[in-house]
């Protein structure tokens, strides 16, 4: 029986000015990181991230950090 492959692919998401326009490829991540204010731009775009990293000086959103932890 063969089995869809899983993804090579992962994804970082780092803080900084976002795009105006921005368009996330219809592919599957093996994993996500967010770094930084990275988490607040993943859960801006509706991302939930499997791993956030940093010192989260910059995050806007520093009550949700507790349950991406680990």
């Amino acid at each position: 029986m063969l089995g869809i492959p899983e993804s090579p692919y992962s994804l970082i998401i780092i803080g900084g000015k976002a795009p105006n326009s921005f368009s996330m490829p219809s592919i599957e991540y093996k994993k996500i990181v967010a770094a930084d204010s990275g988490f607040d731009i993943a859960l801006g775009l509706g991302i939930s991230p499997d791993f956030v990293v940093g010192d989260f000086d910059s995050t806007e959103k520093r009550d949700l950090i507790d349950g991406f932890l680990h």
